[in-house]
């Protein structure tokens, strides 16, 4: 106990030294045994020995104790061997285990009566089910398949997401997973280090994928080191070099020409769009890793550049017609990474990640044409550096410093102002609006580990962790010229209107997080207790207000995993746990009074403007002193089931409902229902009611909505989602790879009151909560045929998905509520009422290598991306009053190519 009370001494020390620290820091794993002889009697005195050509430092090797247990802590992911001998019996040695990210594995060991210099007994069998974790529907995503599988056509880390089971890409770098928010309520991690935004909450690094060694996806049943997300949870390990030099270098190249049709020209759903989008890419990457001292000093460096050329949809607008434009994504990025053991205790590594995303004369289409096109550039990096230490095979301290910035700028190419006609929905003259803005976030955590046996009863797997977090975001918004008009906006009677809105914003919040946790992993016979607890801390302040966002709150996670027969081949999992939101600026940076207030004007005939309704945000807003953190309480339950070599099964159930949202609510508004009358899809008059804003009154609130705040509130925010997994996985060997998954969700959702007209929305369609239920059909492996052809198929099935958006499948009617303050628009369908097609698509890599001499390896391959050519419509246009109401004005892509080539050296 002396080494872990000094460690204990340690974590305070590092505790107060360390004023920023952040968790998700799980990049480590261990492997953990018994040995027994043929009559299953524990065998004291065993040496083991343990080798990868992943783990720096050689080969590492324990002697077990007097009840024949081992253990291997802190290991880096990778494939592993492990030999057992002791004098008079016959050696054995476990190959081929694969461990990931976050995983204990328990590998047993039986040895009969021999002697040592008997041939050793090889078991190329890995243990597949992780029977002391209660997280269930985890995907682990190795190198190959990052390498063989193709999950993006631009070669984006967060692609490796849309793998796991009940998730998908919903919206530019959106991932939607379990019912949670599309970024900002996923958590990315490298190496232990954050890296999504820190204002917004989303991530838009874009890293090759190259340089990553394994991807891990988790979300459900997640223990207590792990928070801040209300999705999932992906965490990246990047590659490190090893005892020999290896590299490679790739080029990829697709001609936008290569592109081909994907519309059904006979469908009159289709009839506006004429040709698919289009993209093409230029490719080249180089990646070295190898010794600087062998055993000790490892490095890994690599730099690639990307070059996106884009051609959206060409759509036909009745006497008018724009050309299809082109516009252009630059993507360098590069990392150099060193690792270093210098004793077989520590171990530190240190990295650079960098990108700097740009693009001009963006998101072309129909309705955004070349003239009001813009620019973009996003310059982001991450750095880390990451110290294990062990006291002993029992207790060892994780720390981890890291630096991140993300950068964000938009803008036009000119200072004129934007026009968006109203009718049409066409953009004009420049780009709307210029943005800036930098978010550094500073992290660090440490946590300390500890085994104990047969303490109170079983044993226990410790670990405790301190964490703070400081975030800080510039954040600027302007119009170009000043103002935003929107021209034609229909009236009643066939009359229109121009108006125009000025607004803009300079802001500086900054964001700290503290937190501690505390978690068990207590194995008792063939049962595991996962007991945990949290605790954040959360402050964030403004420099243009003296208000204060302050609050806190408990996380406790408790699960339980059964290893229903002893043989650590069948496990069933039951996990219940709250988790909060990740913690950002902009939960509370809208309190800001750095805000110019919001300006609506009448655009007259000779081009003046004259003031008609002003919303005062640069009135400062209070923050309320009892406000929540929101946070969400989820139920999982799974069972995993090991079939036979290298393959598995899983069903996952799982139950998840939000409380505490924030919003920043006028709680001097009055309104008053007044008739609103417009003409529907059948030509026929309605009339609804709609509440008007009728006073000025501006005291704002950043709260909790609850009953009683306003007289429009109702209810406290309410959201759930239900959904089942099932999952077959087989592990690549004996030439073959195969995992697939069919998923069923369904998210509710109940309005609060915040804006009434949402309650008298819900009462027109019957009260009742909008349901969005979803399908999810995934297929992908690897095929090594002969020749040496490596066939990697992808296929996805997915049936529409709640919330309007980009490729979510569902969209309403809408009309343009003129005469009501905003000029809101309503939606006059209910929800859901209209799907989009289902979306199917079959991608696939065909890779053929040849060994030239040694390790020097040529390797072409070709992919084709919607093998099918399935059409599927991303944007309907729903605006009633649109001479285009019902069409699709933009589809996927359609079938394309692309060549590359490696050379691994």
């Amino acid at each position: 106990m002396k080494e872990f009370k000094r460690a204990i001494v340690l974590v305070l020390a590092f505790g107060l030294l360390w004023s920023m620290s952040y968790s998700q820091s799980k990049v480590t794993s261990a492997l953990e045994g018994t040995v027994v002889d043929d009559e299953e009697t524990s065998l004291p005195g065993v040496e083991i020995e343990l080798s990868s050509p992943d783990m720096i430092g050689g080969s590492r090797s324990r002697v077990t104790d007097a009840r024949g247990k081992f253990r291997f802590v802190g290991l880096q992911p990778g494939t592993y061997s492990i030999e057992a001998s002791l004098q008079g019996f016959a050696p054995k040695r476990r190959e081929g285990i694969r461990l990931f990210v976050g995983q204990t594995l328990i590998v047993d060991f039986v040895l009969k009566i021999g002697t040592l210099e008997e041939e050793v007994t090889v078991i190329a069998e890995s243990p597949l089910i992780d029977v002391k974790d209660s997280a269930v529907a985890s995907t682990h995503i190795p190198e190959s398949t990052i390498k063989d599988v193709v999950f993006s056509r631009d070669s984006y880390q967060y692609f490796a997401m849309d793998l796991a089971p009940g998730t998908y890409v919903a919206g530019w770098h959106g991932i939607k997973a379990y019912g949670g928010t599309t970024r900002q309520g996923n958590a990315y991690t490298m190496d232990g280090v954050e890296f999504s935004h820190g204002g917004f909450g989303s991530s838009w690094m874009e890293s090759d994928s190259n340089i990553f060694s394994e991807a891990e996806v988790e979300g459900l049943g997640a223990a207590a080191e792990y928070d801040g997300f209300d999705g999932l949870h992906l965490s990246l390990v990047t590659k490190s070099g090893g005892n020999q030099v290896e590299g490679m270098i790739q080029l990829n190249y697709g001609d936008i020409g290569w592109s081909q049709e994907s519309v059904d020209r006979s469908d009159p759903f289709y009839e506006l769009v004429e040709d698919p989008q289009k993209e093409g890419l230029i490719y080249g990457s180089f990646l070295v890793g190898g010794p600087l001292i062998k055993d000790k000093l490892w490095y890994f460096g690599s730099g690639t550049y990307r070059k996106f050329t884009f051609e959206d949809t060409i759509v036909q607008i009745p006497s008018l017609e724009y050309e299809t434009g082109r516009y252009y994504k630059y993507l360098p990025t590069g990392i150099v990474k060193l690792t270093f053991q210098p004793s077989t205790s520590t171990r530190l590594s240190a990295f650079f990640v960098m990108d700097y995303f740009k693009m001009e004369h963006m998101y072309q289409d129909i309705y955004w044409p070349y003239e009001a096109a813009g620019w973009e550039r996003e310059p982001s990096w991450v750095a880390n550096i990451r110290m294990f230490h062990s006291f002993s095979d029992k207790t060892f301290i994780e720390t981890t410093l890291g630096y991140t910035k993300s950068g964000f700028g938009v803008g036009g190419y000119s200072e004129e102002a934007m026009h968006i006609d109203d009718t049409t929905g066409i953009l004009s003259v420049n780009y709307g609006w210029r943005i800036q803005d930098d978010a550094p976030r500073y992290s660090a955590n440490v946590a300390l580990s500890h085994h104990a046996d047969d303490f109170i009863k079983g044993s226990h797997d410790f670990k405790f962790g301190v964490e703070v977090e400081h975030i800080s975001d510039h954040y600027t918004f302007r119009y170009h010229g000043g103002y935003i008009y929107y021209d034609n906006v229909y009236y009643d009677y066939g009359v229109y209107y121009d108006y125009a809105y000025s607004w803009s914003m300079d802001v500086k919040p900054k964001a700290l997080r503290v937190a501690t946790f505390v978690q068990d992993s207590w194995k008792i016979g063939n049962v595991t207790i996962n007991p945990g607890i949290r605790f954040n801390y959360y402050r964030g302040t403004l420099e243009t207000s003296t208000e204060v966002f302050k609050t806190s709150g408990f996380a406790p996670r408790l699960g339980i995993t059964w290893d229903v027969f002893g043989d650590h081949k069948t496990a069933l999992k039951a996990h219940y746990g709250r988790y909060y939101d990740k913690f950002i600026t902009g939960i509370f940076d809208n309190a800001s009074a750095g805000e110019e207030d919001f300006i609506g004007y009448m655009v007259e005939a000779d081009g003046t403007l004259t003031e008609i309704w002003r919303d005062p945000y640069s009135n400062p807003t209070t923050i309320d002193p009892d406000i929540k953190m929101p946070s969400l309480d989820q139920f999982s339950f799974g069972i995993e089931r090991e079939l036979m070599k290298d393959t598995s099964v899983a069903l996952s159930f799982v139950w998840k409902r939000w409380y505490n949202s924030i919003t920043r609510v006028n709680i001097g508004e009055e309104f008053e229902l007044t008739d609103f009358t417009f003409t529907d899809e059948q030509g026929q008059s309605q009339t609804w009611d709609i509440y008007d804003r009728t006073t000025e009154a501006a005291t704002y609130s950043l709260t909790n909505p609850r009953p009683g705040l306003t007289p429009y509130i109702e209810r406290e925010s309410k959201r759930t989602y239900m959904g089942f997994i099932a999952e077959f996985e087989k592990r690549f060997s004996d030439n073959w790879m195969l995992n697939a998954s069919y998923s069923y969700g369904k998210e509710k959702s109940w309005p609060t009151g915040t804006n009434p007209n949402s309650l008298v929305a819900f009462d027109r369609w019957g009260g009742e909560p909008v349901a969005y239920p979803f399908h999810i059909f995934k297929v992908y492996g690897t095929f090594l045929l002969p020749w040496d052809i490596k066939f990697s198929p992808t296929f996805s099935w997915r049936s529409a998905f709640g919330g309007r958006g980009i490729g979510d499948g569902r969209w309403e009617a809408e009309v343009r509520a003129s005469g009501i303050t905003g000029n809101p628009l309503v939606d006059i369908e209910k929800p859901n009422s209209n799907k989009l097609p289902d979306y199917i698509a079959l991608d696939l890599r065909m890779e053929k290598s040849f060994t030239i001499k040694g390790n020097l390896r040529l390797a072409g391959y070709l992919d084709v991306y919607n093998v099918f050519n399935r059409q599927k419509a991303i944007e309907v246009q729903d605006r009633l009053t649109n001479p285009d109401f019902g069409l699709a004005y933009d589809v996927n892509y359609g079938r394309e190519f692309r060549l590359g080539f490696r050379v691994y050296f």
